[in-house]
């Protein structure tokens, strides 16, 4: 299934005219590679190409569950065991800094939700070995 989260991914950035982004995963995550999908752009990014990206999206069976406009743009749908949230991040003030794209999905069920729980243990392990000064 996640191959079919992938080509979701993969068409509607394209149709939506992004660049190629960035597949990335948490190490953490190394047990859950079914568990989780994400892509990230910097650069052809903005409302225009956000709005077709979500229509892409619906279109390839995504239903959108949840939007908010403020203080970026956010955007949950949901597909299956799927939930994806796409998040626009737009850099405030004269920064210079592109424009965020992201897309996360993650998958739920009994073999997910024990991986994510296994990554969130990893994580304040990490947390409690590495105390901020």
């Amino acid at each position: 299934m996640k191959d079919v989260v992938l080509a979701d991914f993969d068409a509607a950035t394209g149709a939506a005219g992004l660049g190629p982004g960035t597949r990335t995963a948490s190490p953490a995550l190394a047990g859950a590679v079914d568990c989780a999908a994400s892509w990230d752009s910097f650069g052809d990014v903005d409302d225009t190409r956000t709005a077709a990206l979500v229509t892409g999206l619906t279109g390839r069976g995504w239903r959108v569950t949840h939007r908010r406009t403020e203080p970026a743009v956010a955007v949950t749908l949901t597909k299956g065991t799927w939930t994806r949230v796409l998040a626009h991040e737009k850099p405030t003030g004269a920064t210079g800094a592109p424009e965020h794209l992201s897309l996360l999905a993650l998958r739920s069920g009994p073999a997910c939700d024990e991986e994510f729980k296994k990554d969130e243990e990893f994580k304040k392990a990490e947390a409690d070995n590495h105390p901020s000064v």
